[in-house]
């Protein structure tokens, strides 16, 4: 199910805290891109941190899809991929969601694929957005990854501390992106 999502789609990436799920991320498919892993990754136009954090984890010769979300830049009127962020807040918590009938808190390993039209898609994502700001976060539109160098897996440094700046997005009547800063 999770190898063919279609455009529009919403994943809600997270887990389970205290029984509850908390949210890591939202990625909206703008598009999907088939791959096998380790034959033609140079081709995905994909970031180093990307390569080393997703793909050098995977087992070589894997069949797998490439996800691109929509962003914010791209349809600020529609659902777009975000991350929650609390800028200028380092640690914080991450936003409890509750959606009973499309988040499962109890699968602490798993996924639930609940099938939604386009507007029962748009809903869900709206109600999503309502309850990471009524936790008292921002939608974070970029994150700048760490710069790990381009060198072959086995010379690739890990990186240890990671400092970076996003750019929040307020999302309450109208649309408004706020400079950038760090999270």
């Amino acid at each position: 199910m999770l190898q063919r999502l279609a455009p529009g789609s919403i994943v809600l990436f997270g887990s389970r805290l205290n029984w509850k799920f908390v949210l890591d991320t939202v990625l909206v498919v703008e598009s999907r891109t088939p791959y096998e892993v380790g034959l033609n990754d140079h081709e995905l136009g994909v970031s180093d941190a990307f390569r080393l954090a997703t793909l050098e984890t995977l087992r070589r010769g894997t069949a797998a899809q490439l996800y691109r979300g929509v962003t914010y830049q791209d349809r600020s009127d529609d659902p777009f991929s975000f991350v929650p962020a609390r800028p200028g807040e380092a640690p914080f918590s991450r936003p409890v969601i509750e959606l009973p009938e499309h988040v499962t808190p109890e699968l602490s390993q798993n996924f639930r694929a609940t099938p939604a039209s386009a507007r029962q898609a748009r809903s869900v994502w709206r109600d999503v957005v309502d309850q990471v700001q009524a936790n008292g976060h921002d939608l974070a539109i970029h994150i700048e990854e760490p710069d790990i160098g381009s060198g072959e897996e086995s010379t690739v440094s890990r990186p240890t501390g990671i400092t970076s700046t996003c750019t929040p997005v307020r999302r309450s009547g109208e649309s408004q992106c706020r400079p950038t800063r760090p999270c």
